[in-house]
């Protein structure tokens, strides 16, 4: 684990040594002082201090300093995204009009035109992050109509509210919440799942615990609120004080209070009208447990003739939940890449990255999820809360 969190660490401060060297391009054209060499070492120190924070955070004991540490570090980590991202294209396009003749030697090293370029790039990657931040707060809801080929005597289907990735540490606490929680109640779900994921990899984060347990208790439906966990719903894996990566007792505590049934590797009938399932994470973060059941084993004594919907937290084992005969599966953890172009890249790397995708009888929903992890923002993304118009046939 320390071997791969360093790899990691060396891998993200090489990739800020790029605009690291170009922000001290413009910052020698705007003072001339920036060239000498004592200069430059404090801002290489500075800079990359600041650039590894949220790394940083990863490994510092629980409390206070490692809580505003990491959350300050996430908001670098944002801002660092996009900087790499804007430079690119604008070395591109300098590049470009160098080869095409089209940009002038002279007007490139211009003091002036270098000046107002790293200005002009400055305001852009400060638009898109002032953006990104603003939109992390506008909730949304997305919508679907599944029908199940399956006939229940007595309900034509149900609704259900889909929650994911809630995040509870330092970037989502009781406001963000709030949200939710009224958006939720505003659907007149018959079911409320919570598909994973509903803490950032350790308790000691979590602000105003009670005050959060007290807004569970608000949700309304007439099935009640389940969940599974995710791969954050573990102690930290950096954590200095822990011998082995586990699930934190306190967070099925937190569930327990809070009014919400965790099912982990389990199958509950609801009102003798369907199955619902909640599996055990596929890989938790830091833990090499692999215990959990496979798909067919979890479904096998299950009554097929009624329609079996299944919460898990990472939608990699579609196929074999289609085999075992899932009729719906409820999943987040992508986060639809949260930040424009990730939304693009896991798009390539799952069968269902992110919305409705069906496999043979199988039904599968991917949400973006409620809440964020990393940098507090959403470019290309939204926030959401899923109503599912589940219809039996």
């Amino acid at each position: 684990m320390i071997i791969g969190f360093l790899i990691i660490f060396c891998v993200y401060i090489l990739i800020n040594v790029y605009p690291a060297h170009r922000a001290l391009s413009w910052l020698k054209a705007i003072w001339r002082g920036f060239g000498r060499i004592w200069i430059k070492i404090i801002y290489y120190i500075l800079y990359m201090a600041a650039a590894a924070m949220p790394l940083v955070g990863l490994i510092l004991p629980k409390g206070k300093v490692q809580t505003v540490l990491s959350k300050a570090g996430y908001y670098v980590m944002g801002f660092v995204i996009y900087l790499v991202l804007v430079l690119l294209a604008f070395d591109l396009l300098r590049g470009l009009g160098r080869v095409t003749n089209l940009l002038k030697k002279r007007w490139v090293q211009n003091r002036v035109v270098q000046i107002v370029s790293g200005a002009l790039v400055l305001l852009t990657v400060s638009g898109i992050v002032g953006y990104g931040c603003y939109h992390a707060r506008q909730l949304q809801t997305k919508e679907y109509e599944v029908a199940i080929d399956k006939t229940v005597e007595s309900s034509d289907g149900i609704t259900v509210a889909l929650i994911s990735d809630l995040h509870f540490g330092c970037n989502i606490g009781a406001e963000q919440f709030r949200a939710v929680v009224d958006t939720v109640n505003g659907m007149n779900a018959d079911l409320i799942c919570i598909a994973g994921d509903i803490f950032d990899s350790g308790y000691d984060a979590v602000e105003e615990p009670e005050k959060l347990i007290s807004m569970f208790h608000e949700l309304k439906s007439t099935y009640g609120v389940y969940a599974c966990f995710g791969n954050h719903d573990v102690a930290r894996a950096m954590n200095r004080d822990a011998e082995s990566v586990q699930t934190d007792n306190r967070m099925e505590e937190f569930l327990e209070q809070a009014g919400v049934k965790l099912l982990q590797d389990e199958a509950v009938m609801i009102n003798y009208q369907f199955y619902l399932v909640g599996r055990r994470d596929a890989r938790p973060l830091g833990s090499s447990d692999n215990t959990r059941k496979s798909a067919n084993l979890l479904l096998t004594d299950l009554n097929r003739n009624l329609p079996v919907l299944v919460m898990d937290h990472q939608p990699s084992d579609l196929k074999s939940l289609s085999d075992s005969g899932a009729d719906l599966v409820m999943s987040g953890h992508t986060h639809n890449g949260q930040l424009f172009p990730g939304n693009l890249l896991v798009g390539l790397l799952n069968d269902n990255a992110y919305g409705y995708y069906r496999d043979g009888r199988m039904h599968s929903i991917v949400t973006s999820g409620a809440g964020l992890w990393g940098p507090y923002m959403r470019v290309g993304t939204d926030c959401e809360v899923v109503k599912i118009h589940v219809k039996w046939n």
